[in-house]
């Protein structure tokens, strides 16, 4: 050997090639040594090619070629890193890991193997002379991708599929063979979130993440900017409880982790599709460690693809990775869905796919580095570099933490548009005339608690008409959540097959009867309706977006005023009226609609978390009243609670609301209300609103939709001063509308039916209310005042002096309270306030049923005047 090769490889290195020559039969050899990588392929190891040219024992020419990777010979760099450590690992993982792998794959008789690395023929662990010897994958025709360009989809999908058949070897090894995986293991323990975060190491990185900072605009992109910039500013923490995944984690796998395109080789062997790569080949396993599967993803997405192929393909190459992981275990004898669930894939992708990010920032700012700059190994690792194309990294960059946002941090990695939804938009876009058109998706922001049983995007479309001009148009796409345990806990395909039949046939119901009793002013008071499916795990409706009709979401945070209170219940009593107008005139479509809204919200009550959310929700709402000062109220609701789900059931059962019930909206939060403000007068009055979200309309009493809205949207004043007058308002938009439709609002809904309603089922809507109250966790809207207000206010008689259905010749200016004593004006008493006397006749037979109760006079024409009892307080709610 020369002295030049002795300086390049160490003893030890060259013992090991002249041992695989000998096992080769090459003899009288000659060697060359060249670059076996390129310029910051490698930071840890030194990589050169070996070629060598000798002859056989027949003395015919042998040319064979290795790839040497050795540890460098400086001794600060090995004090500064764990040089022998990491090619402990990586000797580990060629001379026992694969093998293993290889073993069980002979065993299952796989046909189509898994060999996606190159071989290895020796290895040394000589301290400061460590080696190993491999294949040079080129002699095969394998090629390195050009790492400063974007891979196209080929590219792409193949390497996520031999991801996927590289994860569930581990996973079949912890299946079938726990003390096997036990060893791998204690042998790949994650380690390089350390080695990053030390010495000029982690001084690089952190530069690496601050320029990539640079590249967002903190005006334009100020929420993903101040997103980063915390993550910036955290990166070593955040980073460090990313990777340092146990292989006690259940889902945990024997990972690559330093899956750059670097990393990377393909080979070409279809002539009729030559740029296509029919294989791959992995390398540099001295980081690979027991990870969460995601990392690989993350740091193949994010650092190898462009914008362009993110979004079109994102979902694509999760999904063939999830496919080629499946099929993979099948073959070996293992359960997919045990093993990795796609939802907890889906989980992983947002927990950790940051650590893909973090190391993209890096890949990708090395691929824009002046060449002289870019550091090759820890000898000539340089802080001060300089980007040859500013602009075009702040791009790329730019482009990938966008997306990281977009795909990764989105609640759930879901297909946003299926081949249904996409052929929806096309046949909508082609009725509308739209034509040479491109859609932009994006996910509508939630508050917490909003939007639980879907996933909600605004599609906006940009095109042209048929003359050619442009056209602008937006749609709202609200499609079901693809996680199994959100949709069996909250009975996703149920939800979404009323909603869709709401839209398609009861509110179509509706127009039509309008239509026929040609009503000037119709209720329409929803968004427009234009497409769904209900095929499993692809359900999905498209609206109208209300947005760009001038509608608006009222502040979820602060309670209504009475202007948007009067808009709310005025809207309730037409959408009402219309469901008594159809019961009445045509019975045979209200049975079909009851028979599609059949009630199953409760079933829900039979799950054991479901139950214990409750309870805990309606235990802090007791928390609010003082039991001592406010004791019948506490008692009262301590028994409701106690006893919620036996009442709850009753109150929504459609057989017991008898035949006033109607189909009700059922989800009457705010959040679920759009108003529209066309009054140049008083801007913040609205003119207009719409009903969002139907899939929890059901049959049942009108008092749910009511009682639900006011305790949960409205505050304690305005309660105070305008309870009545809301009620009155609902009942007189019911009976103007049903007397439009020809309908006798006596017949359907008499006000005294309704105050019993408010009564029996008014119950509901506290608990409704006392969820959405404590979802919202605002101080501007109390729990307490809510209880309270039921006990002064929720089930008052109501003072309809305008009520239209009654005479104008009684009217109630006075209110007495009466308790079970003969002399009913020695027990007169003040009671909340109301002190005044009522002053009209009443009939002497007629005395309060039951002690402490609470009455007062109804407003009914004067030969039907009688004494009603009423609930005022909440100790007189029914709760059986």
């Amino acid at each position: 050997m020369t002295s030049p090769q002795n300086q390049v490889l160490g003893t030890e290195t060259i013992k090991s090639i002249e041992k695989v020559l000998k096992e080769h039969n090459v003899q009288k050899y000659s060697m060359k040594i060249s670059e076996g990588s390129e310029k910051g392929q490698n930071f840890t190891s030194i990589v050169v090619q070996v070629d060598i040219d000798g002859c056989d024992n027949q003395n015919n020419k042998v040319h064979k070629s290795f790839i040497i990777k050795t540890g460098p010979f400086d001794e600060e760099i090995r004090k500064q890193v764990k040089i022998q450590d990491f090619f402990i690992r990586e000797i580990y993982i060629y001379t026992k890991l694969f093998r293993e792998y290889e073993l069980l794959q002979k065993e299952k008789c796989i046909t189509n193997i898994f060999k996606s690395y190159p071989e290895c023929y020796a290895c040394t662990l000589q301290t400061s002379e460590e080696s190993i010897v491999l294949q040079n994958l080129k002699l095969s025709g394998y090629k390195h991708w050009n790492r400063k360009t974007p891979i196209d989809a080929n590219h792409a999908f193949l390497i996520m599929k031999e991801y996927g058949r590289l994860h569930a070897l581990s996973y079949a090894i912890r299946d079938q063979k726990f003390s096997v995986f036990e060893d791998i293991i204690d042998n790949t323990k994650p380690t390089w979130s350390e080695y990053l975060s030390k010495g000029d190491t982690r001084e690089f990185c952190e530069n690496c993440v601050n320029q990539a900072l640079k590249s967002l605009d903190p005006v334009k992109d100020v929420m993903v900017y101040n997103k980063f910039k915390n993550f910036a500013t955290n990166v070593h923490e955040i980073i460090s409880k990313c990777v340092n995944v146990s292989g006690s984690d259940q889902y945990s796998v024997f990972a690559h982790v330093d899956s750059s395109l670097s990393n990377q080789m393909f080979q070409y062997e279809d002539i009729d599709n030559p740029n296509k790569p029919t294989s791959i080949s992995l390398f540099d396993w001295q980081m690979s460690s027991m990870s969460s599967p995601t990392i690989d993803l993350s740091i193949i997405i994010l650092s190898s693809t462009d914008k362009n192929l993110r979004h079109e393909h994102y979902n694509d190459m999760i999904k063939q990775y999830y496919i080629s992981l499946c099929s993979m275990m099948k073959e070996l004898g293992t359960n997919a869905e045990q093993m990795l669930p796609f939802t907890v894939l889906e989980q992983h992708l947002k927990k950790y796919s940051i650590a893909g990010l973090y190391i993209s920032t890096m890949l990708i700012l090395i691929q824009y580095m002046n060449y002289e700059d870019i550091p090759n190994t820890m000898e000539d690792r340089t802080l001060n570099f300089k980007l040859h194309d500013v602009e075009q990294y702040n791009i790329r960059m730019r482009d990938v933490i966008l997306d990281f946002d977009k795909y990764v941090m989105a609640p759930f990695q879901e297909q946003i548009l299926s081949s249904e939804a996409t052929k929806a938009f096309d046949d909508i876009l082609k009725a509308q005339g739209v034509t040479n058109y491109c859609i932009k998706i994006r996910a509508l922001g939630s508050e917490q608690g909003q939007n639980s049983a879907a996933l909600v995007y605004q599609v906006d479309v940009n095109g042209h008409d048929n003359t050619g001009n442009n056209v602008h148009k937006s749609f709202i796409i609200k499609s079901a959540p693809l996680n199994n345990e959100i949709r069996n806990v909250s009975h996703i395909r149920d939800a979404f097959i009323r909603e869709i039949y709401v839209y398609s046939q009861v509110l179509c119901e509706f127009d039509s009867m309008q239509e026929e009793k040609c009503i000037i002013n119709p209720f329409k008071s929803y968004p427009e309706y234009y497409k769904s499916t209900s095929q499993p795990f692809e359900e999905f409706i498209i609206l109208q977006n209300l947005k760009l009709c001038g509608y608006k979401h009222y502040n979820c945070d602060m309670p209504v005023d009475l202007d948007h209170a009067v808009m709310v219940m005025r809207n309730y009593g037409r959408l009402h009226a219309l469901s008594y107008a159809l019961r009445d005139q045509k019975l045979h479509i209200f049975e079909q609609i009851i028979k599609n809204t059949h009630d199953d919200c409760f079933q829900n009550f039979q799950k054991h978390d479901v139950r214990a959310f409750c309870k805990d929700r309606i235990e802090q709402a007791l928390k609010s009243l003082d039991p001592i000062k406010e004791k019948p109220a506490y008692q009262k609701f301590q028994e409701f609670s106690e006893n919620m789900f036996e009442i709850l059931p009753k109150c929504v059962d459609s057989k017991l609301t008898d035949k006033h019930a109607v189909i009700i909206h059922g989800d009457c939060s705010l959040s679920n209300f759009m108003f529209k403000y066309e009054d140049f007068e008083n801007a913040h009055k609205p003119t207009a609103m719409r009903f969002l979200d139907w899939q929890l309309t059901r049959l049942g009493s009108p008092a749910v939709d009511l009682t639900t809205f006011l305790f949960s949207s409205t505050d304690k004043k305005l309660r105070d001063l305008h309870y009545d007058d809301l009620i009155n308002e609902y009942y007189n938009s019911l009976c103007s509308m049903l007397e439009q439709l020809g309908t006798d609002p006596m017949k359907m809904l008499p006000f005294s039916i309704l105050q019993q309603h408010l009564k029996k089922y008014g119950i509901f809507g506290l608990f409704m209310a006392a969820l959405l109250v404590f979802v919202k966790s605002n101080k501007k809207f109390s729990i307490r005042d809510i209880l309270h207000d039921t006990k002064q206010l929720c089930f008052k008689l109501i003072h309809s002096e305008g009520a239209r259905h009654f005479t104008t010749t009684v009217h109630v200016s006075r209110v007495k309270v009466y308790r079970n004593h003969k002399d009913s004006e020695e027990s007169f008493e003040e009671t909340d306030g109301i002190s005044e006397e009522l002053d009209l006749e009443r009939d002497a037979s007629e005395q309060p049923e039951a002690a402490g109760a609470i009455y007062v006079e109804e407003l009914i024409p004067r030969e039907h005047k009688r004494m009603k009892k009423v609930p005022k307080y909440l100790s007189d709610f029914e709760l059986d």
